[in-house]
């Protein structure tokens, strides 16, 4: 697509839509949407979603009149066959492309994750009954596909069959746009100085193992530190529920997170991961919500978190007693946790702020806009070398 010139669509209007009211929802659909219509890049509709403020751009009432406005649709994940089943008749009926926005790779899911069996109930596969099946249905109807990273890239390139990556005159093509991070949206609070120290881990019980990596060197970390805490938001291990020097922080819906997680009051954030398969199609939204929030971070030297410096905007652990000796240093030089943090807020405000990839997205959607308009929706001009900037 760099080689190509795009013909941009004039005006370019944009359905996005998200499958559920969560951080998926938030940072893949919601927060490119909202970045895409405030800068007057295209015109954007939305399904109503608000996580502690309203954002969609205009709630739908009458899906098909949206249908016929829009020159492109984009999908996050869609988690039944009834959805898959209007996607597919919105791209049959009404001839627009159709986009497919993923952010992890469920058939890749570990069988000692406890989200397996959600997503693989019942094998062989059955069409009304394996979420997995529903996915790669998706990923195979879908005229492009969104994806957070380059391991993710190459997972759905090889998952697809070459047949089908030529099979039209539009062609499919893997784009990546990376998570961003809104910093005017998530804030820190102010903190008054204490004579604690707080460690603070969040995350599901699916990540309940990349937790274990972690384990040995906090609790070293407890018993040399009487000063130092330890708070988990989300899942609660039953090894921190045994230490007095351990908090909990029960999960919440994300209407309220955004204003959750700054008041939990960490000193140091960490996000340990087991270097699998699953764990490699993740990206670094951990790093840019704590990188946001000013808190310096220990990330394991795995895939998504390999983005970070070491040292610099980071710290990278390879092994379990890498824990404990940067654990430790981040405890000991506060100056250290300043030094990582100030970088870390400059490279997430430089690297991935959503008005930069907002014209990606654009650039994206104007490609297939283009190449269906071509084929015969409707025909542009084609001499059109910019596209109305109208907002809705």
């Amino acid at each position: 697509m760099k080689n190509k010139k795009v013909v941009k669509i004039k005006p370019l209007n944009a359905l996005m839509l998200h499958a559920e009211n969560s951080a998926v929802g938030f940072y893949r659909i919601i927060q490119p949407a909202r970045a895409i219509a405030d800068n007057k890049l295209a015109r954007v509709i939305t399904l109503p979603f608000n996580p502690g403020e309203s954002l969609a751009s205009v709630q739908i009432s009458e899906l098909e009149k949206v249908i016929k406005w829009a020159n492109v649709a984009l999908f996050s994940r869609l988690d039944n066959p009834a959805s898959l089943a209007v996607m597919k008749a919105i791209k049959g009926t009404y001839h627009i492309p159709v986009l497919m926005e993923l952010d992890d790779l469920p058939m890749e899911l570990n069988e000692d994750s406890w989200a397996f069996e959600q997503y693989r109930r019942d094998r062989p596969f059955t069409e009304y009954n394996d979420p997995v099946l529903w996915a790669i249905e998706q990923i195979k109807a879908s005229d492009g596909i969104i994806v957070t990273n380059k391991y993710l890239e190459a997972r759905i390139t090889k998952l697809l069959p070459q047949t089908a990556l030529v099979r039209n005159s539009i062609g499919r093509k893997v784009h990546i746009i990376p998570n961003t991070i809104d910093t005017e949206k998530l804030k820190p609070v102010f903190k008054e100085k204490k004579d604690t120290i707080t460690i603070g881990w969040q995350g599901g019980s699916n990540h309940k193992f990349d937790l274990e990596q972690a384990r040995e060197g906090i609790l070293a970390i407890l018993k040399e530190f009487p000063n130092v805490h330890f708070k988990t938001f989300g899942y609660n291990p039953e090894w921190a529920k045994k230490n007095k020097q351990c908090e909990h922080k029960e999960w919440v819906n994300f209407d309220r997170y955004y204003d959750t997680l700054p008041a939990l009051g960490f000193d140091i954030g960490i996000a340990p991961l087991v270097d699998n398969s699953f764990n490699r199609c993740k990206s670094n939204l951990r790093w840019l919500e704590y990188s946001a929030l000013r808190i310096p971070t220990i990330l394991s030297s795995v895939g998504p978190y390999l983005s970070v410096k070491h040292n610099y905007n980071g710290f990278l652990a390879s092994n379990e007693h890498d824990w404990y000796i940067q654990l430790k240093h981040l405890i000991q030089h506060p100056k250290k946790r300043q030094f990582l943090a100030k970088n870390a807020y400059k490279s997430i405000t430089i690297l991935y702020n959503p008005k930069r990839w907002a014209k990606q997205y654009v650039r994206i959607f104007n490609y297939y806009a283009t190449q269906y308009a071509r084929s015969g929706r409707k025909i542009f001009n084609k001499r059109s070398t910019r596209y109305s900037v109208n907002s809705v």
